[in-house]
């Protein structure tokens, strides 16, 4: 009688697959950094996992050594911050994608000019970027930054006067701006006026 005694195979080498990300997991994306739309924060250089969920997923963590500011921004959308840190995406699993925000509008190049509009005692104050070149403004908010206000121009003569109105889509709110430039064009002055009331505009140019 005789048994088979083949040797023994080689065995194969064992493939471990790479883990997936838990529900609820950060991914880092790069490095980067967004304006605005801060809904918070917390401490250390990494975001906390409980912070990201189905509500949240697809939306962005900005981290430094310091801390972490959560943004609801879409994290494709998430460009052109002053402060870059280590970017991270909440990838919730089962969650929508986020559609991505439309991008903002292209940066416009002139002087700037910061306004107040008063309401009696009340101060409200403006920022604006004015071509004086192509007769183009792009006021400095996060309304403007969306495509969520259009400006329109009625009146303008380079460095002396400029008319035109802001209007807001979300709420059809307006403002009409009716401004002198003294000063050589450095200081602003004028009137505006919105559906319920009119009152001073004025200001400066600044840097």
């Amino acid at each position: 009688m005789y048994t088979c005694a083949a040797r023994a195979a080689a065995s194969a080498p064992v493939v471990v697959p790479a883990p997936l990300p838990p529900s609820g997991a950060w991914q880092p994306v790069g490095i980067g950094d967004c304006p605005g739309r801060d809904v918070s924060g917390s401490r250390g250089p990494a975001p906390e996992a409980g912070k990201c969920d189905a509500s949240f997923a697809g939306y962005t963590a900005v981290c430094w050594a310091s801390g972490c500011t959560y943004k609801n921004v879409a994290t494709p959308a998430c460009t052109g911050g002053a402060s870059p840190g280590q970017l991270y995406t909440c990838a919730a699993a089962g969650a929508p994608v986020r559609p991505l925000l439309p991008p903002p509008p292209p940066k416009l190049r002139g002087k700037r000019y910061s306004i107040v509009n008063y309401t009696g005692d009340t101060q409200n104050p403006h920022n604006f970027i004015v071509d004086w070149k192509s007769c183009k403004v792009a006021e400095l908010s996060p309304e403007f930054e969306r495509k969520q206000e259009d400006i329109t121009i009625e009146i303008c003569r380079p460095g002396s006067r400029l008319i035109m109105k802001t209007d807001f889509r979300a709420t059809g709110h307006f403002i009409r701006y009716d401004w002198v430039l003294l000063d050589a064009g450095t200081t602003v002055a004028g009137a505006y006026c919105d559906s319920s009331t009119c009152g001073p505009s004025a200001g400066k140019q600044v840097k």
